[in-house]
């Protein structure tokens, strides 16, 4: 993805977990109430099914790199249940 200017994705619940690889700018992940701010290089790790709200590029340009995992596709007893 790339963010030329702010973007704000509202309060939602997700089944999935998601990972984001910042590759440049910063974007913050409130998450259970936790707010986290993400820098260039760092990888975000999102829970499934907690409140999660987000926002990119309000400090500028903001790229980065979004995986989305079900957890269907998960084997039985990883470490993700």
């Amino acid at each position: 993805f790339l963010h030329r200017r702010p973007v704000r994705y509202p309060p939602r619940l997700q089944e999935e977990f998601v990972f984001v690889l910042c590759l440049n700018g910063t974007f913050q992940v409130t998450e259970s109430n936790t707010t986290t701010r993400i820098t260039e290089g760092e990888l975000f790790a999102g829970n499934s099914y907690c409140l999660r709200t987000s926002e990119y590029g309000a400090d500028g340009p903001c790229e980065g790199l979004c995986l989305i995992v079900s957890p269907k596709l998960l084997p039985p007893n990883s470490i993700f249940e």
